[in-house]
């Protein structure tokens, strides 16, 4: 879902120099213990990269797959989503990437499933034991040609999420309606803040409003508005529904929703303003909820909620769609042990310990997880059918996703309207599968 640049020999020199390796799985077995290597198999090394943002939901299910398998040594690179995109391919091609990488589900950017399998970049996982267990409602976003390219570790969804005190504190609940979306901005004003912090200077962040709307105002009516498509002609956004979710965008930067500067604001700083309570809440997927509690003062709470787009409670939708997504390096020089790791990583013991941490929904459900209640929104969605995939996912290019972010950074700084930014998408839209 986030964002795609262009992949450039630079830029993967650029990643070389912030990527941070740790290692882990170095305890030593005990003796005759169950779970050690020995009874286990699994031995050598075994290299992942993924996303600064899963770091700590990864780690967890790294350690609990290193106790499992104490005679590999793993050993992580993380990066943050506009270092990793862009160079991913490149070291794929080069040689030099990771045997477990991170990938996106569909097509929307270039380390996306449908654009990294067709290279024969990506290990077909469809022979895993695990794999006829994945939900028939995320296969569309990780299969190609029969065959299946990534594993989704959880199923996120975007929303709004509160600082449930600082709600507390203007006397206000999460708004039903879009009008009560305006009215909450107009009371976070009255009590000196915002009811949004946002930031588009980390450009992936643009499309979350948008993306929050546009399942009620444009899917729900017409599920197929984009998978449906066999030729893609323009104009296909502009003059489409998609006009509503940006007069309501609009109609929220006019109504002072968001904070100042927020072309110059980074997502950092959207978090801190949030945690610390200068702002409502933010408009952000629900892996936010443990970035912000990390980063909030002792005892403050966060909870999630679907983004009202009309006045009908009753026609309120959330986006969710396969989240944490992994794939095998097809030319892995560890891919034993990376199909191992995948293996664990689908079980319920792999999938729980990344899914406590990052807030999501398990990819692969099981009767031992214990859903978040600030979560509990989400899971009452999706599991009402009141959800729509992240758009991204099901555009036919990378070039789509990233018309939508430079467009919403114009948006902020003045130099492009919505239909600019509409009638861009349109341009990507016309270039066709990717």
């Amino acid at each position: 879902m986030k964002k795609n640049l262009i992949t450039t020999t630079a830029a993967a020199a650029a990643l070389g120099l912030v990527l941070t390796a740790c290692s882990g799985g170095e305890s030593e077995p005990e003796s005759g213990a169950e779970g050690t290597g020995e009874e286990t198999g699994g031995s050598g090394t075994l290299t992942i990269s993924a996303l600064n943002s899963d770091k700590d939901a990864l780690e967890a299910s790294i350690a609990a797959f290193s106790e499992e398998y104490p005679d590999i040594e793993v050993t992580t690179t993380w990066a943050d989503v506009d270092q990793y995109q862009p160079t991913l391919r490149t070291q794929l091609t080069g040689g030099t990437a990771s045997d477990v990488i991170q990938i996106w589900p569909g097509a929307g950017n270039s380390a996306a499933i449908s654009v990294l399998q067709p290279a024969g970049l990506l290990e077909d996982l469809s022979g895993r034991e695990w794999a006829g267990d994945v939900p028939e409602g995320l296969r569309p976003v990780l299969e190609r040609d029969g065959g299946l390219y990534g594993l989704a570790v959880t199923v996120s969804g975007i929303g709004a999420i509160f600082n449930d005190q600082a709600m507390e504190e203007v006397g206000a609940e999460a708004p039903t309606t879009f009008s009560e979306v305006l009215e909450l901005c107009q009371t976070a004003q009255d009590a000196g803040i915002v009811a949004f912090a946002h930031g588009t200077q980390d450009s992936w962040v643009g499309q979350l409003v948008p993306y929050s709307m546009a399942p009620e105002l444009v899917y729900a009516e017409d599920p197929e508005f984009d998978s449906g498509v066999t030729e893609y002609t323009a104009p296909h956004f502009a003059g489409s529904a998609w006009t509503d979710v940006m007069a309501q965008h609009t109609a929220m930067v006019d109504a002072g929703c968001f904070n100042d500067g927020v072309g110059g604001t980074d997502y950092n700083t959207v978090l801190q303003t949030a945690a610390a309570g200068d702002a409502l809440g933010i408009i952000n997927g629900n892996w936010a909820v443990a970035e912000l509690g990390n980063v909030a003062p002792e005892g403050t709470t966060f909870s999630l909620h679907p983004v009202p787009a009309s006045d009908d409670p009753e026609a309120t939708q959330m986006a969710a769609a396969a989240s944490g997504t992994y794939g095998v390096n097809a030319n892995a020089e560890n891919k034993e042990n990376a199909l191992l790791f995948f293996d664990f990583l689908a079980s319920a013991a792999g999938t729980n310990a990344f899914a406590e941490i990052n807030a999501g929904l398990p990819g692969i459900p099981n009767d031992e997880f214990e859903l978040d209640p600030a979560l509990a929104p989400l899971g009452e969605y999706f599991d009402g059918g009141r959800t729509y995939p992240f758009m991204d996912q099901l555009w036919p290019n990378p070039d789509v996703q990233t018309a939508l972010l430079d467009g919403m950074q114009g948006v902020f700084d003045g130099s492009m309207t919505t239909d600019d930014v509409l009638t861009g998408m349109d341009s990507a839209w016309e270039q066709g599968e990717a």
